[in-house]
């Protein structure tokens, strides 16, 4: 398969808008604590913490974020685009 590196700009340029980037966020915030309370809590608690615990930890708040921003994505190429044509008519009509 292959990405178009327009598609993959506009995707990312979808995931950072601020609107976005708050729900997102969000998600891999309680998630990632979530996961690394269950997964590494015990570890962190009894202070046996290492390096690799820390990416662990990391990958905790990561996989969420990801997960997230993809069913954002998934969400947003279920509903129909506006042609560019049709997205300068709005524009005017707003002004």
């Amino acid at each position: 398969m292959m990405v178009r590196v327009a598609g993959v700009r506009d995707s990312l340029e979808f995931c950072r808008r601020p609107e976005h980037l708050r729900r997102t966020v969000k998600i891999a915030l309680t998630v990632g604590i979530i996961l690394t309370l269950i997964n590494q809590g015990d570890v962190i608690l009894s202070g046996g913490a290492t390096p690799l615990t820390a990416i662990k930890v990391v990958a905790n708040f990561l996989v969420p974020l990801t997960v997230a921003n993809l069913g954002l994505l998934g969400a947003r190429g279920s509903q129909p685009r506006m042609s560019t044509s049709s997205k300068k008519a709005a524009r005017a009509n707003q002004n």
